[in-house]
This record gives structure tokens, sequence and C-alpha cells, in this order.
């Protein structure tokens, strides 16, 4: 299982650099309208989920021992990205979920976020539902590393970024660590990537600019 794990990450992070998602304009395409980015980012994702599916197994047994007794468990966060490319905006994000270990090692989670965005002199608000996952290792001791990705749709009450919609999807996909403080209680920090545009399905490919953040979060995790 070690070995697998070492394997896999040294996959995904060589994958990751070299299609570059965390640049938010990269000046590469696949296509003439796909960047390199966006399809880095679907890649990332991509095997995020598949190490998860492969490192871990539908023991319903154990599910619950990673967090606590219980498998089910409450999420908050606070976060603050700053954007890269075109648009330096920044984004400060406090999120709320639920979540659940869906097999040893990996959990599925539901968070809301609450989105305020700061560009130059405009201000712009908004919620996003993010529906991911997280795959935490190892299974003992007080501290945890993880993988988690998530996606879903993000409304905001005007245009955003410049020249979009109110209505887009956001993408997320990052690293962090867990701390038991107490038994049900963990501390957790992490840095995250977040892509928000509204993938042309709205208004056409001319209203889809897109929007790239890079940042940290901390929070906790609070297992009942």
């Amino acid at each position: 299982m070690d070995q697998k794990l070492i394997i896999l990450c040294c996959l995904l992070a060589l994958t990751l650099w070299a299609l570059t998602p965390l640049q938010a304009e990269s000046g590469k395409f696949i296509t003439e309208k796909v960047p390199l980015r966006v399809f880095g980012v679907i890649v990332a994702h991509g095997v995020g989920l598949g190490s998860a599916l492969l490192l871990t197994g539908p023991d319903l047994l154990s599910r619950g021992s990673e967090l606590g007794q219980s498998d089910v468990f409450a999420i908050y966060e606070t976060q603050f990205l700053t954007g890269s490319g075109k648009s330096l905006a920044d984004l400060t994000d406090l999120n709320l979920g639920w979540g659940k270990m869906l097999r040893p090692w990996l959990e599925g989670h539901a968070k809301v976020h609450l989105i305020a965005v700061q560009e130059r002199d405009l201000d712009n608000a908004g919620a996003s539902l993010d529906l991911g996952f997280r795959l935490l290792y190892p299974q003992k001791g007080d501290w945890r590393a993880f993988y988690d990705s998530g996606v879903g749709p993000c409304l905001t009450d005007k245009d955003f970024p410049a020249g979009g919609t109110t209505f887009n999807f956001m993408s997320s996909f990052g690293v962090g660590i867990l701390h038991r403080i107490e038994p049900g209680l963990w501390w957790q920090a992490g840095f995250r990537h977040v892509h928000i545009s509204n993938a042309g399905w709205i208004e056409g490919d001319g209203h889809n600019p897109g929007f790239d953040a890079n940042g940290a979060y901390t929070g906790f995790v609070i297992n009942y």
C-alpha cells in the first residue's frame, strides 16, 4: 500500500507540473477553445479521484475509524485566495459542510461556500455548492495528510469575472493536514487552487473568462 501511495503521489505531482494548472495564463492550448490550464485542472481531478479509488477498498466495517467513532462529521473552513493571470481579485471564502467516510481513507463531502470578491473598485458576493472527496493518510495517529477535490455551481450578485456571467462553476483541488485536538475535534489547514468559469455553456465562449486563484485555508472538522 505504501509503495502504491508513493508512486501515485509522484505521478500526480508530475502531471500537475507538466500541465501547469496553477498558472492562469500559460498561453498554451489543447484546442482553440480549451486552454492547457483548464485541461490540467480536469486531469488533476481525475488523477486524484482515480488514486483515491485505487488506494481504498469498500471495507464498510472500518470506514468510520479515520476521524473518530462515527463516520459522519461537520466541516468549517475559512480560506483566502489571490487571483493569478489577468484577474488579480482577492477571494475570501467561508465554507460550511457535512461529510461522511465512504471507505477507509476516503471521505465524500458537500460544502456551501459564502464568497466575497474584491477586484479593484468592484465588490462582489455569492455562494457555491461544492461536492467532492478527500483522500486521507495515514490511518493512525494525531496527524493526517490529505488531497481533496471538489466541483459545483457558483452564483454571484454581479457578473464574474468581468465580461462573464452571474452563474458559473467552481472547481477546486489542494493538499492539507489534519491534527487531532481532542477526540472528535480536528484542526485543519492547507493550500488550494480554485478555478471559476461557466465552461462556455452560458451565453457562449465570448462570455466565459476564467478566474484562477491560489491560497490557504484553515478550519475544523468535528466528528460526531
